[in-house]
């Protein structure tokens, strides 16, 4: 009897402790569906973006004051991670651990459910860190060192994912905003594809973000008809990107610093004649190069 005790007992502390290290909130979900502005938090879910009926949970989200409301009162800490209850899995809204080996790794489950969604607010607690910034901001920093990109390793589960945005009030995120970011797709995600640290849906018709590892000479996917990448592109380093011809649409704002160094803009797009690649460098006054067979 006193051994059945013991391990009753044995068995208490070791879930208190695991509660302890997951630093998961006591408080019960089971009914989470019911509470006031869950319909509202999660209604944005299925209409993602055009490109992608998957894809984004928009920012937009927290201008309904019920959604805010469910938000505030439903997330909590569970172990690097703050999570709220989002239709039938999680929703990771922040990454609150210390980032080892330079890499984030998103778990396939938190507390028994499926991670399907990162959420507008997810972004490492060191954002408004000016070494951070100064750390991430490129490929290569301000002496023409190269940096390690941040690698984020997505589970199978996940369908929904924020816009990654440096303009984001909400989330100042240097860090994921910048391109300096590495995507690892798990291959059985039917949603989602990586290739080079680039962010594709899974045909890979679709670029979401461009990551920038392949700097300066940047490639993607022979497949890609879509180039909508959230975060922009940015040709500061003489950089060049090719694009094969199935390119049909280019969607994605363009910015380019004229310096000391560079009185116009040094970058280029190679790509075939008449096709959108040679449209989309002739309305933003980019070197076109034209590519043969």
């Amino acid at each position: 009897m006193k051994n059945k005790i013991y391990l009753l007992l044995f068995i208490i502390i070791l879930i208190q402790v695991y509660v302890l290290l997951c630093g998961c909130a006591k408080k019960s979900y089971v009914d989470y569906k019911n509470e006031e502005g869950y319909a509202e938090y999660i209604s944005y879910a299925d209409k993602g973006c055009k490109y992608a009926s998957y894809y984004n949970i928009p920012e937009s989200i927290v201008n309904n004051e019920k959604a805010l409301k469910y938000y505030k009162s439903n997330i909590r800490e569970c172990g690097d991670f703050k999570i709220t209850n989002f239709l039938d899995g999680i929703c990771i809204n922040d990454y609150v651990g210390e980032i080892k080996n330079n890499e984030i790794i998103i778990p396939e489950a938190i507390e028994g459910k499926p991670v399907i969604a990162i959420g507008t607010y997810f972004h490492n607690k060191y954002r408004n860190s000016q070494e951070v910034y100064d750390r991430y901001r490129g490929v290569f920093d301000s002496e023409g060192s190269p940096i390690e990109p941040l690698s984020i390793h997505l589970p199978s589960g996940l369908k929904y994912i924020s816009e990654f945005n440096v303009d984001n009030q909400l989330c100042t995120n240097y860090i994921i905003g910048s391109g300096t970011v590495n995507f690892f797709v798990n291959e059985e995600n039917p949603y989602y594809a990586s290739e080079n640290g680039n962010l594709y849906t899974k045909d890979m018709k679709t670029i979401l973000y461009l990551s920038d590892s392949t700097r300066p000479n940047i490639t993607i996917s022979k497949e890609t008809e879509i180039f909508t990448p959230s975060n922009n592109l940015i040709g500061n380093w003489g950089e060049s990107i090719k694009f094969d011809k199935n390119i049909r649409i280019i969607d994605t704002d363009f910015y380019c610093e004229e310096t000391d160094e560079y009185l116009s803009c040094p970058f280029s797009i190679k790509g075939y004649a008449d096709t959108a690649a040679e449209q989309w460098a002739q309305e933003n006054n980019i070197e076109f190069i034209e590519l043969k067979d």
